[in-house]
């Protein structure tokens, strides 16, 4: 929440902006902080997965190369190596590749037949799941790297992408349940 607060004393400070990015800023910051205070007690559980190994990272459409038959030719920017959760990066790619971009939210239709086809091939579970989902979406509340780029980095260059991300946050939590049930393949 100080993060928040912090971050709207630094809309306050920029008034004049032309560009518009000022008022959804402030929109999405006070969306977020009346978020936090009824939601607050729907954090996650620290709890650590139960099946991790080498994953990408950072798997979005603009890290996967297609050839001529639509099959993956490469996947590109392994910068984000690590070992981590993999239904974390499952459910993490499959947000990344199948939302709207505005307040339409997910395509919990292809979610699902992503989910399925990767629980077809290696299963972590529900549990597994439920967790990953859980610890992402809040992860998406909670965090406001567009508007810290933008007023602590002076860099503008992904401005674009608030308005996006502010509508899914706003569906997701709307729709918890839906796309929850969509990363498990049902």
């Amino acid at each position: 929440m100080q993060k928040v607060d912090r971050l709207l004393e630094l809309v306050a400070a920029g008034r004049g902006d032309k560009t518009g990015f000022e008022a959804t800023a402030e929109q999405t910051l006070r969306l977020k902080r009346g978020l936090l205070v009824r939601l607050g007690d729907r954090r996650p559980p620290d709890l650590a997965p139960q099946y991790t190994g080498y994953t990408h990272g950072d798997l979005h459409p603009h890290n996967v190369l297609h050839g001529p038959d639509d099959r993956i030719s490469a996947i590109l920017d392994w910068d984000r190596l690590t070992v981590s959760s993999y239904a974390r990066e499952m459910a993490r790619a499959a947000v990344f590749y199948f939302t709207y971009g505005d307040e339409r939210g997910l395509d919990c239709d292809r979610i699902r037949a992503f989910a399925g086809g990767y629980r077809s091939v290696f299963d972590v579970g529900e549990p597994e799941i439920g967790l990953a989902t859980h610890q992402l979406w809040w992860d998406r509340l909670t965090d406001n790297w567009v508007i810290e780029w933008h007023y602590v980095r002076h860099n503008s260059a992904c401005d674009h992408l608030l308005p996006g991300q502010t509508g899914l946050v706003k569906w997701w939590t709307i729709h918890y349940s839906q796309v929850e049930q969509s990363l498990m393949g049902r």
